[in-house]
């Protein structure tokens, strides 16, 4: 630990430019040696007041012979300024080892709560540098990525919700993006978010979903009606299910148990315990999306103002998205005051009683039926998806079929009016049949 923490201040003494190698991944208080960490600091504040580094002045500017002294020595001991960057990697990995031990001793000594061992183990998470790039190292990404979508068949440059017109609108759910699907009760949020949730894992990869108002086994019951095609209340009620029936649930069952599904069922989590659980997964495998349901359900710390305190968890979500370079879904249940409105689609004004969720959003969806108002709508059996909010492409609203029976929408060509007969989705392959038909998971079946 010491002959690294001597060779990374070393490396400055000999080279003052060797500070800014280094800068980016460890601070004072990563050395070991309070000596080391008293120079470093030393010498952090002249590099960035931009004076020149002399380590007579150096060692002399302590007021202290002992450190002075030692000052003296790491500078006659340095050989080289070339390698400072591996050295202070070395550092940032004790120090993290370090955290790590210290926070269990700390658990163990405490014994605090499980949320409270949670936000511990969060704070000892690994660090990434600052991603700092040249203007060629991000013209290379552009290009390449351009290239990329150059090749690709369709338009998805991100991950395939299964849902047409959701992609058609997004081109798929982007890396370090965080998506905010909103609405008021009933309207099928939760339905829509599980079968996004459900696709993506479908295909291989690992899905974390934090659900704090319902059980893990009712939201798989859910997956399992989706993936069926089997209305949920038999799943609920399976002395009412058909033969055939039976065959779609287990087939389903089979297709669910080889996903990369994982559900935590904690209730009231907090934004530090939910950041734990996230890191902790995506440690032990590599996660490809998060899911919460929903954002009101949140521990709050109750020390300000609320809509404040639940922006500051969507900002927290970001964050971990961004870290982990994965994108994350949100879901925000709207208060009943835009039923005050003649005209009951929510629009953006109705999140900002939620705190700074529409700045820290990419993406907002907002999900309403009309069924649900007016029990004479034309639009029965039919959702529009609103997109009120879509930072890298055109707001605007997405017609989708709604089976909530089934827990899934369906895409469509447009929404039925009162001059208007019903029209099918374009695409329709007529009843669901049988469990092999799932390959289109967006469209009607």
């Amino acid at each position: 630990m010491s002959a690294s923490e001597q060779a990374v201040v070393g490396a400055i003494l000999l080279d003052a430019n060797a500070y800014w190698q280094v800068s980016d991944i460890i601070g004072a208080e990563d050395f070991g040696d309070q000596r080391n960490a008293r120079l470093f600091a030393k010498l952090k504040e002249s590099c960035e007041a931009g004076s020149p580094v002399d380590f007579f002045v150096v060692a002399e500017s302590f007021g202290d012979r002992n450190m002075s002294a030692y000052t003296m020595d790491v500078a006659n001991n340095a050989t080289s300024a070339a390698n400072a960057r591996a050295y202070a990697d070395v550092v940032r990995q004790d120090s993290e080892r370090r955290k790590v031990v210290a926070a269990g001793r700390r658990m163990a000594l405490e014994a605090p709560t499980f949320n409270e061992a949670q936000a511990i183990l969060a704070q000892v998470a690994p660090r990434n540098a600052k991603s700092s790039k040249s203007a060629p190292e991000v013209l290379v990404e552009v290009m390449d990525g351009m290239q990329s979508r150059l090749e690709m068949d369709g338009s998805i440059t991100g991950l395939s919700t299964g849902i047409g017109n959701f992609d058609r609108r997004t081109s798929g759910l982007h890396s370090q993006t965080l998506t905010i699907i909103a609405g008021r009760p009933s309207m099928g949020k939760t339905a829509l978010a599980m079968q996004i949730a459900v696709n993506v894992a479908l295909t291989g990869k690992r899905v974390y979903i934090a659900t704090m108002e319902m059980s893990a086994r009712a939201l798989m019951e859910r997956a399992i009606a989706y993936v069926a095609r089997v209305d949920y209340g038999l799943i609920r009620r399976p002395k009412l299910l058909r033969e055939e029936d039976w065959m779609k649930v287990v087939s389903a069952t089979e297709i669910l148990n080889k996903s990369g599904l994982i559900i935590d069922e904690t209730p009231a989590q907090t934004k530090e315990s939910l950041t734990a659980r996230v890191q902790q997964h995506h440690m032990s495998s590599p996660l490809s999306l998060i899911v919460v349901d929903h954002l009101g359900l949140f521990k709050l710390p109750g020390k300000g103002r609320p809509d404040l305190e639940t922006g500051s968890i969507t900002k927290d979500i970001r964050n971990t998205a961004k870290k982990l370079d994965i994108p994350a879904i949100v879901l925000v249940q709207l208060n009943r005051s835009l039923e005050s409105r003649q005209d009951r689609r929510p629009i953006l004004a109705d999140l900002r009683e939620s705190g700074g969720i529409e700045e820290d959003a990419d993406v907002v969806a907002m999900v309403y039926r009309d069924e649900y108002y007016h029990s004479e709508s034309p639009q029965k059996g039919f959702a529009e998806l609103i997109f009120r909010k879509n930072r890298e492409d055109e707001t605007g609203t997405e017609p989708l079929r709604a089976h909530l029976s089934q827990m899934h929408f369906a895409d469509c060509e447009d929404l039925p009016y009162e001059s208007e007969p019903e029209r099918k989705p374009s695409g329709s392959h007529g009843r669901f049949g049988r469990i092999s038909g799932f390959q289109a998971r967006g469209r009607e079946d």
